[in-house]
């Protein structure tokens, strides 16, 4: 009877154990997701374009272009995250929000709306963006 209990205890300890790494590697995934969100956004903000771009590619390997000749005439004042949906298997996430930017050359401030797809590459364990680099109008 002892055996039977000790075995159960020892069960039910591994299952926690199992369970409990397992919601760590989707606490990891959120984590780096809000880093890779922030790392976007401030490269937008102090116009690193080479690092924004790197961001962008799709789940088949395209990477995304950005002109940066057309990128070099826009100054990012603020990104305001808006909402941010995870699927239930942690693999994407939907992101909106607001980009304030100008125009060098003509200095009004501007609202451009920003809606992200998200999604996760499990080999190199980084959240890339399927969506289309912000179109700054």
């Amino acid at each position: 009877m002892k055996t039977v209990r000790g075995a159960l205890l020892c069960a039910v300890i591994i299952l926690v154990a199992v369970a409990g790494c397992g919601g760590s590697g989707q606490k990891k995934r959120l984590e780096l997701l809000d880093e890779a969100i922030d790392q976007y956004t401030q490269a937008l903000r102090w116009g690193r374009y080479p690092d924004v771009q790197e961001y962008h590619m799709t789940r088949n390997g395209e990477r995304r272009q950005i002109d940066p000749a057309a990128m070099q005439a826009i100054r990012v004042t603020g990104v305001s995250i808006q909402n941010r949906t995870v699927n239930e298997s942690i693999s994407e996430a939907t992101v909106t929000g607001q980009i304030e930017f100008y125009q060098t050359d003509v200095g009004t401030v501007r609202h451009a709306p920003m809606n992200q797809t998200w999604w996760y590459e499990p080999e190199t364990k980084r959240w890339l963006l399927d969506s289309a680099p912000p179109a700054f109008q």
